[in-house]
């Protein structure tokens, strides 16, 4: 009976892995299909763009960063749950290999449309990669402030999809009225992989001291997005910690 049930332990675990494999194995093939469909409906905004005139280009951008805020955050990132982290991890298949947190963003940029180098793009410091993405209208910098006062940075900023930068770290922060949620590739102990989690609680969110926020759908962002514009590594002209 003893040697019965471990061999019953042994083929449930033999199965397991199985359709473990077999999910990934379809997860991987299903996501390049996902990120052209990204980019057709991208070439659709930018058709619709280069024909209206201003005043016709206002519900365009409306629309155009729902779509990117709801593609990145319903469809790119599900994807990623669980990739392992390395900090050399360069993968470009989600559940494949491992991925840096910084090739962790770059690689959910390009693959929502943003025309940008993602491997020089994941090599730069946070604060070069988030300077990059938007205008420094939507940026902040913070120091040795407190989480309470962060969430309440977050809050007055508004609902939307942040790039952030930390002390030795980047990802997203996600927020919808009070759920704030942190997207990164985790190199806490556990999970040491990509994961989403509230942005208050044991993570290298809130260990850091200095802190760069910066709102990813502002309408300069999405202009570029829709555009399919190359987008250059900003260095300059960095902002003062307050």
């Amino acid at each position: 009976m003893k040697f019965l049930s471990l061999r019953v332990l042994l083929l449930s675990s033999i199965h397991c892995c199985a359709d473990e494999a077999q999910s990934l194995a379809e997860k991987q093939k299903a996501y390049p299909a996902l990120v052209a469909s990204i980019e057709t409906k991208r070439l659709k905004f930018d058709e619709r763009w280069s024909t209206a005139s201003a005043t016709q280009q206002a519900p365009i951008l409306i629309e155009a960063r729902s779509f990117l805020e709801k593609t990145i955050t319903e469809d790119l990132f599900p994807y990623w749950m669980g990739t392992t982290w390395d900090f050399n991890g360069v993968s470009q298949k989600p559940g494949g290999g491992a991925i840096a947190c910084g090739y962790f963003v770059s690689t959910i940029l390009r693959d929502a449309g943003y025309k940008v180098e993602r491997a020089k793009l994941g090599q730069q410091a946070s604060q070069i990669i988030i300077k990059t993405m938007t205008t420094d209208d939507q940026i902040k910098i913070t120091s040795n402030s407190s989480m309470e006062n962060m969430v309440q940075v977050f809050k007055n900023r508004g609902d939307g999809l942040y790039i952030v930068g930390l002390d030795s770290h980047t990802g997203f922060v996600t927020v919808k009225g009070d759920t704030i949620t942190f997207v990164h590739s985790n190199y806490y102990t556990p999970p040491r992989a990509v994961s989403a989690e509230p942005l208050q609680g044991r993570n290298p969110f809130a260990d850091s001291k200095y802190r760069v926020i910066g709102k990813l759908a502002g309408d300069e962002s999405v202009k570029r997005w829709i555009t399919g514009v190359k987008i250059e590594l900003r260095k300059r002209s960095f902002i003062l910690a307050c």
